[in-house]
């Protein structure tokens, strides 16, 4: 079956965390194509990729772009129809991937949707659910510290952390 969404995840000189990552996308419950975005890693990153995740594709840079500029040359690339993009220290749920598909058939006029991120140590607390501003205009992280069972049902949010997030291509 062919996928209709592209993940892109940037990374660089942290093939054990990359590891965890891939490994989570490759057992979701909905196909998804896979962008590996190398930052000019050292750490045989690209090779472990290439050798236990044969199925992903590698954008390699020649130097550390950072970030911003990693996610963005990934996007350029992508040809299906939704993109998600994915810290390389993130291990998805295994309906990760289902579960963004659905919101984009449920919420047709939504552009963008923010995922739940809990704690990669502690997974009984959440990192953030969604962006928010607060009343001094300063940006936060939704949830933060709170209960990862918070938090659970679609609502709205300013915007989403590019650490776990879904976008429509167009």
């Amino acid at each position: 079956m062919e996928s209709e969404i592209t993940v892109v995840i940037p990374t660089w000189n942290r093939k054990d965390l990359l590891h965890g990552c891939l490994k989570s996308l490759s057992i979701q419950t909905e196909p998804c194509r896979i962008l590996v975005v190398d930052n000019g890693s050292t750490d045989g990153s690209i090779e472990m990729v290439q050798g236990a995740f044969p199925e992903a594709d590698i954008l390699a840079l020649e130097e550390n772009q950072g970030f911003a500029r990693a996610v963005n040359r990934g996007i350029q690339l992508v040809k299906t129809r939704y993109v998600a993009l994915l810290n390389n220290d993130t291990e998805v749920d295994p309906e990760w991937i289902a579960a963004g598909l659905h919101a984009f058939s449920t919420y047709p006029d939504h552009w963008f949707f923010a995922s739940r991120m809990v704690d990669f140590f502690d997974p009984t607390v959440l990192d953030s659910a969604g962006d928010f501003y607060s009343r001094s205009g300063m940006p936060y992280k939704r949830g933060t510290g709170e209960p990862s069972n918070r938090y659970d049902r679609v609502e709205p949010v300013l915007g989403a952390s590019a650490g776990a997030a879904f976008y429509r291509s167009e």
